[in-house]
């Protein structure tokens, strides 16, 4: 983030932030973020694609917040919906079952103690906002050297590896009843252990491998002057070559399956899962605690404080929200309290992200970061732009390689393009880089949420039966709602990148054209609710979205109310 607005900035600097200021926002992302993140838990979306509806929503009210005060967050938002719908992709196994004591092994019930349940949920709640802190700080602290990058990349995946010798040492403290002898594969699909022994003996060697190659990298990049054409030409091939492997220990650690080298055949579902969303959770936090160390040896405030708020913070809020689940043992009929839980989760990690932003906004004064090329040179431009682009294209991928793999390499291509096409200029690429990150940041939102929405609308409209669909069936009816709307989303957004290309302050407009902005955000919000209602229709607690919805337009209101007092616009 920097001042793109000195007059307007200074004026809010002069003004000491209201106390009602931040409460109002607060309302704002919270209530927005619980109806998103419930909506992140509906039929029609899945596991990240589901998460990256309230993660761009929130980088899209992010955006607006700073815009108003002056400051130029269009980078930010696309790292901030990204990141968090990355623990999208983690589970919470039994967890539910845990705490109300039962514990499920095939048909049978067994009993455990309720702690573990919340243990775990407190797990996997920091294991779902680590990546999104962490990708936030990043953003955060700006534009930072090749070594530093490589420490970032490559430190917390080796602390991860350490997470998951941990499991396969310790496996009691990681799977409730291990005492029991559960943990025993049926017969039938038995598992080579001793390859499976060898596939994590060579992941770690991959690893040192991949580190080498990175502290090449940047010797080559820091110590190797003369002749610089060969300095680059090294650190480039260097950079490549750990980045290539390091993805594919990632892939190994993140994915984990019953093949940890501690069972001899094929666990059944109950236990397959435990194992592997135990496994995962627990080498997600191995990473965050990796993340949070190069940060604090590289004296990164920024992803310090934002990992360690989101990060935290949703492993305080994350069981207590999972409290609602308990009326399923005293009044299982009286309402959906599974909705209950992501409605509080969403809004707890919302005044988690008002938390930062608020604090990130008084830190822009420290930075005051330049908004040119700041002296780069176009092979570091170049460098920038191909990691930029190959981290979204992986995180879209991600997304969507199981359900909508065609969808999703077009999605991803879109961004690289455009990336590409602005790096050609000879001035003003990182502002059309953050032009065009911005704009793909709101097409992404809308194109999900319309493309979950979809497997509702027919439904309701009688086009098909809530059997024949759900997010991964596309009977023609359903082709037939989507596809107008992806029309215009796409033909928009590719208006929208072809204007930040060629303007590199696009979204940033003057400060009088506040009112029309603001009008935009109220309708995206007013879509974002009606898209909650439809998801859940005809369930008696869409009262709640309806009233989120209200709190968020009352407070939105009240806040613009106070910027433009202090802007003074009339």
């Amino acid at each position: 983030m920097n001042i793109s607005d000195q007059r307007t900035y200074q004026r809010y600097r002069e003004d000491r932030t209201a106390i009602g200021e931040i409460s109002f926002a607060a309302l704002v992302f919270a209530s927005m973020g619980a109806i998103t993140w419930a909506i992140r838990g509906t039929n029609g979306w899945g596991g990240i694609d589901g998460t990256i509806v309230a993660g761009m929503t929130w980088g899209v009210l992010w955006w607006y917040v700073c815009w108003r005060k002056g400051i130029d967050a269009r980078g930010v938002s696309l790292c901030l919906g990204l990141g968090i719908a990355l623990g999208g992709e983690l589970g919470y196994g039994q967890y539910v079952s845990w705490i109300r004591g039962m514990f499920n092994v095939g048909d049978e019930i067994l009993p455990v103690a309720p702690w573990n349940g919340y243990a775990w949920f407190a797990i996997c709640g920091v294991a779902w906002g680590a990546p999104g802190g962490i990708a936030l700080g990043w953003a955060l602290a700006g534009r930072k050297s090749l070594g530093v990058w490589l420490a970032r990349l490559g430190i917390p995946v080796g602390v991860a590896l350490l997470a998951r010798l941990a499991v396969q040492t310790w496996p009691w403290l990681f799977f409730p009843n291990w005492d029991l002898d559960l943990y025993v594969g049926e017969a039938g699909r038995e598992i080579d252990l001793a390859a499976a022994a060898n596939t994590q003996t060579n992941m770690i060697v991959v690893w040192f491998a991949s580190a080498a190659l990175g502290a090449l990298a940047w010797f080559a990049a820091t110590r190797v002057y003369r002749p610089g054409w060969i300095a680059r030409g090294v650190s480039l091939c260097a950079v490549g070559a750990a980045i290539v492997p390091l993805l594919l220990v990632a892939q190994w650690l993140f994915f984990p399956n019953d093949q940890l080298g501690l069972f001899a055949g094929e666990l059944g579902r109950h236990l397959g899962r435990t194992v592997y969303t135990n496994s995962q959770n627990a080498i997600l936090v191995g990473w965050w605690i990796g993340a949070l160390l190069v940060a604090a040896i590289q004296r990164d405030r920024h992803t310090l404080f934002a990992g360690l708020v989101i990060g935290v913070g949703f492993g305080i809020g994350f069981p207590l929200s999972a409290l609602w689940c308990l009326g399923y043992a005293h009044s299982p009929g009286l309402i959906d309290w599974w909705k209950m839980w992501e409605l509080q989760s969403g809004f707890c990690l919302g005044l988690l992200y008002v938390a930062v932003l608020y604090w990130a906004i008084r830190q822009v004064d420290d930075k005051r970061e330049a908004s040119r090329n700041d002296g780069f040179s176009t092979f570091g431009q170049w460098c920038e732009t191909i990691s930029m682009a190959l981290g979204v294209f992986l995180v879209v991928y991600v997304m969507a390689r199981g359900e909508f793999f065609t969808v999703g390499i077009l999605l991803g291509l879109f961004y690289v393009v455009a990336l590409f096409r602005a790096t050609l200029y000879s001035d003003g690429v990182v502002d059309r880089r953050r032009g065009i990150s911005f704009v793909y940041s709101v097409f992404l939102l809308l194109f999900i949420m319309t493309w979950g929405v979809s497997a509702r609308a027919g439904i309701l409209l009688g086009l098909y039966d809530a059997n024949a669909v759900d997010q991964y069936a596309w009977p023609s009816a359903r082709i037939a709602i989507f596809a107008p709307a992806g029309i215009l989303i796409v033909g928009a957004a590719s208006l929208e990148m072809w204007q930040a290309l060629r303007n590199p302050r696009v979204a940033l407009p003057p400060c009088t054209a506040a009112p029309r902005i603001g009008a935009r955000i109220v309708d995206l919000m007013t879509f974002t609710g009606v898209v909650g209602a439809a998801s859940i229709w005809p369930s008696k607690i869409g009262v709640l979205y309806a009233l989120f919805l209200g709190l968020a337009l009352f407070a939105f209101n009240r806040l613009n109310r106070r910027f433009d007092s202090v802007a003074r616009i009339r």
